[in-house]
C-alpha cells in the first residue's frame, strides 16, 4: 500500500507517516517526490513531499474497517482490542453504543465477522480466521445456550422423545453440540440447510430402540367377548340375528292374581 505525506522538512514528513501508520520509519520505504524549499523571503516556500510504501498489518486493517463501519452507523465511544495467534485473530469491541450491533440471534455480529474476514483475506491474500466479540456477548450467549441444552436434555431423557430446537447459527450450534457431547444417554445432530439449520437433541440410552409409549384409549369390545361379532365369542353377528316373535302367555285358571279384580257382578 502507499500514501503521500508532506511536512516542512523531510523529517517532519516522515514523522507524519509514522504517526498515521502507527509504525516506525524503518518498517516502510519511501520515495522523495519534492524537497523542501524556503523560497525567497518566505515567498514560494514548498514543503517536503514523500510517497510511503508499506504493508499494513492485519490488526491495523481490521481496526480501520471497524472504524469505517461504525462511523457509517453513527457509533462512537468504543474501544477495540485485537490479539493475534498465528492465523487466528480475536477482536474485542467494548462500548455502550456498540450494543447496537448485538441481537438475540447473534446474526449481526456474525455477519460483521464474515465481512471483516473476507476483506482481510482479500487484501492480504492469506486465510485468517477472525473472531469478533462485542461487549462480551459471546460469553453471555454461551452461558444461556448451555443452560438451555441441559434443560432440554433432561426432558428428552425422561420422555425418550427427541426435541428440535429453533434455527441457530453455526457458532450457536457448536455450543449445544459441545455441551451435550459427554452427557450420558443423549446425542445431538443438525438438520436442515442454512440459514434454517437446527439442532436435534435425542435420547440414545440402552433402550433407545424401544418406541416411546403412546396413550391408547381402551376398547370396550375387548373386555368381554367380541361384541362386534356377537354377544359372545364365536356367536353370530348381530346383523344375522332375527328378532324373536312375541307370543302372549295365558295365565292358568288356578293361579290367582295378587291384586283384587273388580267385576260388575260384585255390586249386586
Amino acid at each position: 500500500m502507499e500514501n503521500i505525506y508532506t511536512g516542512k522538512t523531510l523529517e517532519a514528513a516522515l514523522a507524519a507517516a509514522e504517526k498515521e501508520l502507527g509504525i516506525k520509519k524503518d518498517e516502510f520505504t519511501y520515495e522523495i517526490l519534492e524537497y523542501p524549499s524556503k523560497g525567497f523571503l518566505g515567498i514560494g516556500a514548498k514543503p517536503s513531499k514523500i510517497k510511503v510504501f508499506y504493508e499494513e498489518s492485519p490488526e491495523k486493517m481490521i481496526e480501520n474497517y471497524i472504524d469505517g463501519l461504525f462511523a457509517l452507523c453513527g457509533v462512537s465511544g468504543y474501544k477495540t482490542t485485537i490479539s493475534t495467534e498465528g492465523e487466528y485473530i480475536n477482536v474485542q469491541v467494548d462500548g455502550e453504543e456498540a450494543s447496537l450491533f448485538v441481537t438475540k440471534q447473534f446474526d449481526t455480529v456474525e455477519a460483521m465477522q464474515m465481512l471483516i474476514s473476507l476483506s482481510l483475506n482479500k487484501e492480504t491474500d492469506k486465510h485468517y480466521k477472525v473472531s469478533l466479540n462485542i461487549n462480551d456477548y459471546k460469553e453471555k450467549t454461551k452461558i444461556r445456550l448451555e443452560a438451555l441444552a441441559m434443560k432440554i436434555a433432561g426432558q428428552v431423557e425422561k420422555s425418550h422423545r427427541k426435541v428440535t430446537l429453533n434455527a441457530m447459527s453455526s457458532y450457536q450450534r457448536r455450543i449445544i453440540h459441545s455441551k451435550l457431547q459427554e452427557v450420558e444417554n443423549i446425542t445431538t445432530f443438525s438438520v436442515g440447510e442454512e440459514p434454517n439449520r437446527k439442532v436435534v437433541i435425542a435420547y440414545n440410552g440402552p433402550d433407545a430402540e424401544k418406541k416411546p409409549r403412546k396413550f391408547t384409549p381402551p376398547n370396550i369390545s375387548d373386555k368381554k367377548g367380541d361384541y362386534k361379532k356377537g354377544g359372545k365369542k364365536g356367536g353370530k353377528p348381530r346383523g344375522d340375528r332375527k328378532p324373536k316373535e312375541f307370543v302372549p302367555q295365558e295365565t292358568p285358571a288356578d293361579v290367582k292374581p295378587f291384586f283384587p279384580i273388580y267385576k260388575p257382578e260384585d255390586k249386586q
